[in-house]
């Protein structure tokens, strides 16, 4: 006579296990994204610091590029020594003399060539130019000037802001 184990089958699953599954489930899914977010966030601090930095590398390198083949500073049309200074240098000599114009306006740095607006000299998505700053260095024997901009990059709701600061020596002075 042949007899016959009756083990009984399990199909499904219990509540309880259901339970612990779906728990399981939410917190890696809760690290997951965290994790995402942490990503995102630390992306657009680079992103932001990287359009800060480009903003002030074009705004130094012109700076630099005029001040240094300009002849002088035209210290009765520039205004010095304030956060929204106008910076004037002449080019050239005699009736083929040129005029490049820096001034502060509306959180850019606009450029004026013999009087003609030029447009913004350096934009990026979301970084103003909080003020500029233009001093003159006197000394005996060359013309040079300290450039301060301080720059607030912006995206959604971060900013950060940071000075930079430049000293340019005429050429013609030394």
């Amino acid at each position: 006579m042949t007899q016959f184990i009756n083990i009984p089958l399990r199909k499904g699953v219990s509540i309880i296990e259901a339970v612990v599954y779906v728990a399981i489930l939410t917190v890696l899914m809760l690290v997951l994204v965290t994790s995402l977010l942490s990503m995102t966030g630390g992306y657009s601090h680079i992103k932001m610091n990287a359009d800060m930095e480009r903003t002030a590398s074009a705004l130094f390198n012109r700076l630099s590029y005029e001040v240094r083949s300009s002849e002088q500073i035209n210290m009765s049309t520039s205004v010095l020594g304030t956060p929204a200074s106008i910076l004037v240098v002449e080019r050239g000599s005699g009736s083929t003399s040129e005029s490049v114009t820096f001034s502060l306006v509306s959180n850019a740095i606009r450029i004026a060539e013999n009087g003609v607006d030029q447009g913004p000299l350096a934009t990026s998505n979301g970084v103003s130019v909080d003020s500029f700053t233009v001093i003159p260095l006197p000394s005996g024997a060359s013309e040079a000037i300290t450039v301060q901009a301080q720059l607030t990059s912006r995206k959604a709701n971060r900013s950060i802001t940071r000075m930079y600061q430049g000293t340019i020596i005429l050429k013609s002075s030394y």
